[in-house]
């Protein structure tokens, strides 16, 4: 997939504390990078400054922006910029996963796609359904596993999507 030069945003429990989700960050960085070099990269938090550090990804949260009122003037000045969404790192629809407003991303015309991503355990059966509305409105879905793939092919998921891996294993080492 090739990209002009975006402002994207990329969402998921990046720059939490967690080495699968933040290797999952520098890997659709750099990826994201080589097709379109002059893309910036936004996340909404960086606790340890890493992300921001070791791949240049603007952050509206980190441990140098700590006032609330900032943290949030700064999320919206990103999003007023954003081009293209990309949500991922594993198990973001698990049962945590409550279904986000799209309404804002698909009045501006927004792709949004969802890449390496496992859907479940679901809470019940409302929140499965979430889940799928959700995946529905994504323009591309890379489960990066085969239960969840499945998942989509029972409930015909009406989105392009394929079956991949965890694409953290993709991150370059030093």
């Amino acid at each position: 997939m090739n990209f002009s030069p975006r402002e994207i945003i990329l969402e998921g429990w990046h720059g939490q504390l967690n080495a699968g989700d933040d290797a999952f960050a520098l890997v659709i960085a750099d990826r994201i990078r080589r097709s379109a070099p002059q893309s910036r990269i936004a996340i909404y938090k960086d606790i340890s400054n890493r992300l921001y550090r070791q791949a240049g990804l603007a952050v509206a949260s980190s441990p140098l922006v700590t006032s609330l009122c900032l943290v949030r003037l700064r999320w919206r000045y990103i999003l007023s910029r954003a081009t293209a969404r990309v949500l991922g790192g594993g198990s973001v629809f698990g049962p945590h996963f409550s279904e986000p407003r799209t309404e804002w991303w698909e009045r501006r015309g927004i792709p949004s796609v969802a890449i390496g991503v496992s859907v479940g355990p679901f809470a019940s059966e409302r929140h499965e359904l979430g889940v799928l509305r959700y995946l529905e409105k994504c323009d591309f879905v890379s489960f990066r596993d085969s239960e969840s793939a499945a998942w989509a092919a029972r409930h015909c998921l009406d989105s392009e999507w394929v079956e991949s891996f965890d694409l953290a294993v993709l991150m370059r080492t030093p």
